[in-house]
């Protein structure tokens, strides 16, 4: 995700990334032209590259070595992002792209949350740390639905643009939009999404990893 032009909202450190994901193969799979660029507001757009780099930091998140994401395949396609975990026996993970009602939502600094179930049960403890997933910067589906659904013994589609929503997690993207700073010109957390939602202390991005690797396993 970057704004315009082209300089980069991701940390430097991620950087180091983009050897692991960004191969001549993977970029001709995930496409580079503009239609695959969506964006929010004037200035910031999320690319194919940002969303292979959401999708690196949710299989670390799982467990994931380097050595294991480099074997696996990532196709862009118009709705969203293939990953097949194992190109053998064709086990596919799906991830779709916002819709354009919530670029707009997004767009017009409006911050719509949904909360998620799990696909497979975890065990007791698990369950009473993450009763279910908070997701911000996201929309639609119901509200029991699970954030990872089996569509078929092969296939798991994610029933939210999750992709996007770790990007703008972890760019604190609320803060470049916040209208109202304290005596300092900081953002107070008072006014941020985890707090109206009561989740401020709760590691959103790794829980979502923690629901990828129980599912997988």
């Amino acid at each position: 995700m970057s704004p315009e032009p082209a300089a980069q909202m991701t940390p430097t450190s991620t950087r180091n990334s983009s050897d692991l994901l960004a191969t001549p193969a993977r970029r001709s799979r995930l496409g580079e032209n503009g239609s695959d660029v969506q964006r929010i507001g004037a200035h910031v757009r999320i690319t194919p590259q940002a969303r292979r780099y959401a999708l690196w930091e949710l299989a670390r998140r799982a467990g994931v070595s380097p050595e294991l994401f480099r074997m696996w395949t990532i196709r862009h396609e118009p709705h969203g992002i293939v990953l097949e975990v194992s190109p053998s026996k064709r086990k596919q993970i799906f991830f779709p792209n916002a819709s354009p009602e919530l670029l707009r939502q997004l767009s017009g600094n409006e911050m719509p949350l949904v909360r998620k179930g799990w696909l497979c049960e975890p065990d007791s403890q698990i369950r009473a740390l993450i009763p279910d997933f908070v997701v911000p910067f996201a929309s639609g589906g119901k509200a029991s639905e699970p954030l990872f659904s089996a569509t078929s013994d092969d296939r798991i589609e994610c029933t939210v643009d999750l992709l996007l929503v770790m990007l703008l997690v972890l760019s604190r993207w609320e803060e470049s939009v916040a209208t109202e700073h304290d005596n300092h010109g900081r953002f107070a957390s008072k006014q941020s999404v985890a707090f109206k939602h009561g989740f401020l202390e709760r590691p959103i991005v790794d829980e979502y990893g923690l629901a990828c690797l129980i599912h997988e396993s």
